[in-house]
């Protein structure tokens, strides 16, 4: 495995120190993820409500802060607000442990919130000037596996540490969290000044004339951030294509990841009958199984249309929750067949999650307008967000009500209409954009014309 993982990293040094930081980083955050709400109800003694109340505070603030951090990351570059943002997360990290009372959470969370808001955006920007058109795919996948690398290395040291009612187990988790986040600020360091390469500088090609490819040579010399335009996020959301392409993947985060922490959840305990130790064994999967095989599936997509790349992860989405929905109908509540069809659901979920996370945001930044590209990226990031407060909406109320079986068929079918969308989708997007060839970023003309 890891000689496939050698394979596929980016050329360039400054791409290699990011990814280096962001899974050291995630190893922190891995370390708490879990323990959110017992750390607030069981040794805060803060009532359940609270938590869902930060909870929502954390998506607001997210939409609100990652769209700021749009238009900063084409005034000021991708850098300074990144490192900005762990600093901010950091602080509000560590925060959380010494929060005593109701305010002093509210005030940690805020922090913790504003700090993690920008890092996508400005992460993918860093990305997307870092590699070159062929690499793209590869590095956003990779990253996605890094993530999740992290993240479950994490929760292991986690459950080693943390002792149930303990508070100073719990503060200390917080504090290295915290951390952690120094670790990507010292790769952002290392990785010296990035900025859009020769791919998006040159003389934009003849209206209806074909896009030249760019090679690995062409692209290599970073260059300073061009100057945010006046167009704004009025310009981002006017490009056609990209506000086709964004309502794709919203409709995919809604039906996807948006239901996997609280839907998914709340069906396999009450409608198919599976204990915690199960669900808890299901996570476990999911990121052994996005670990193990992403490269693969990064292979494979290479040269692949990126389209129909989503319109597959939604055939799997919907795949996924249909064996989901049988588990509640076959067999004896938490028997064997119902254990089964959880873990059968997830394989098939982290396969639409390794299809997805690769090509959503290479194709956001195929369609991004140099000078604007922070604010596609933050667009994508705030309709995510949007995505996960939507998706919990939705499921929890149903299965709470005993209606799992509607909400389960809604999110399947919801998927196959994503699966439509995707597939239309390709008639908006140009081979280049659509992965087929490699080609410099469009000029606002072309934008404009598309």
């Amino acid at each position: 495995m890891n000689g496939n993982y050698r394979m596929v990293l980016p050329r360039r040094p400054a791409a290699r120190w990011l990814l280096a930081g962001l899974t050291l980083n995630c190893i922190g955050h891995g370390l708490t993820v879990p323990f959110l709400y017992v750390y607030f109800t069981t040794v805060r003694d803060f009532a359940p409500s609270l938590i869902g109340v930060l909870s929502a505070l954390i998506g607001a603030v997210a939409v609100l802060v990652g769209i700021s951090a749009g238009s900063a990351i084409d005034r000021y570059g991708p850098r300074p607000v990144l490192a900005t943002a762990f600093v901010v997360a950091g602080i509000g990290t560590a925060a959380i442990g010494w929060a005593s009372t109701p305010a002093l959470a509210f005030v940690a969370v805020l922090l913790y919130a504003a700090g993690t808001a920008p890092v996508a955006g400005a992460v993918n920007t860093i990305f997307t000037y870092t590699t070159d058109d062929d690499e793209r795919t590869r590095i956003f996948g990779l990253s996605f596996a890094a993530v999740n690398l992290g993240v479950g290395i994490g929760g292991l040291i986690g459950g080693l540490i943390v002792v149930a009612g303990d508070l100073g187990s719990f503060q200390r988790l917080y504090a290295l969290d915290g951390l952690t986040c120094v670790i990507p600020i010292i790769a952002i360091i290392l990785m010296g000044r990035v900025g859009p390469s020769a791919a998006s500088t040159r003389e934009p090609a003849p209206e209806g004339g074909p896009v030249p490819a760019v090679g690995p040579a062409e692209a290599a010399a970073p260059e300073p951030t061009v100057a945010a335009d006046s167009g704004g996020y009025r310009a981002v959301l006017g490009h056609r294509a990209f506000r086709r392409f964004l309502f794709v993947a919203m409709a995919l985060k809604v039906v996807g990841y948006a239901q996997f922490e609280v839907g998914f959840v709340a069906f396999a305990t009450v409608d198919s009958g599976v204990g915690p130790s199960i669900v808890s064994w299901a996570f476990t999967i999911d990121c052994v199984v996005i670990v193990l095989a992403q490269v693969t599936v990064i292979r494979m997509l290479e040269g692949r249309s990126r389209s129909i790349t989503l319109a597959g992860s939604a055939v799997a989405l919907a795949s996924a929750w249909a064996v989901l929905g049988l588990t509640g109908t076959l067999g004896r509540p938490g028997g064997i067949v119902a254990i089964a069809g959880v873990f059968a659901f997830v394989t098939l979920f982290a396969l639409a999650e390794m299809l997805m996370a690769p090509v959503i945001p290479a194709i956001t930044n195929a369609l991004a307008v140099e000078g604007r590209r922070g604010r596609y990226n933050t667009s994508l990031q705030a309709a995510s967000v949007l995505a996960t407060i939507v998706g919990p909406l939705t499921a929890a109320p149903l299965v709470g009500h005993g209606l799992g079986w509607l909400w389960v068929s809604a999110t399947a079918a919801g998927a196959l209409l994503a699966a439509l969308g995707a597939t239309a989708l390709r008639r908006s997007l140009s081979p280049a954009e659509d992965g087929w060839v490699h080609a410099r970023v469009p000029t606002e003309a072309q934008v404009e014309h598309a």
